[in-house]
């Protein structure tokens, strides 16, 4: 288990916090990174940090998740990324 960070874009800051805040009640292994506003795309993107396994599994629900709530919110999710590391 490592910090894996997600990427998520939204129309608004109110919707960035509003997904900040839906995040924070999903457990102790989410936290929300920063939100700042990306003048060239006219976007707010939100950092999200989940503490969690890189396999395929893990990696495929944690990112649909967000995918769904950004989508929800008039957004898209822009991916995950983390360190590498051996023997994990």
């Amino acid at each position: 288990i490592r910090p894996v960070d997600h990427y998520a874009y939204l129309p608004t800051e109110e919707k960035a916090k509003l997904l900040a805040a839906d995040v924070m009640t999903w457990g102790e292994e989410w936290q929300v990174g920063e939100i700042t506003f990306k003048e060239d795309d006219d976007m707010w993107g939100i950092q999200i940090i989940c503490q969690q396994k890189t396999d395929l599994i893990t990696v495929n629900q944690r990112s649909g998740r967000l995918f769904e709530e950004a989508f929800h919110l008039g957004g898209s999710y822009d991916g995950w990324g983390t360190v590498i590391c051996k023997n994990e």
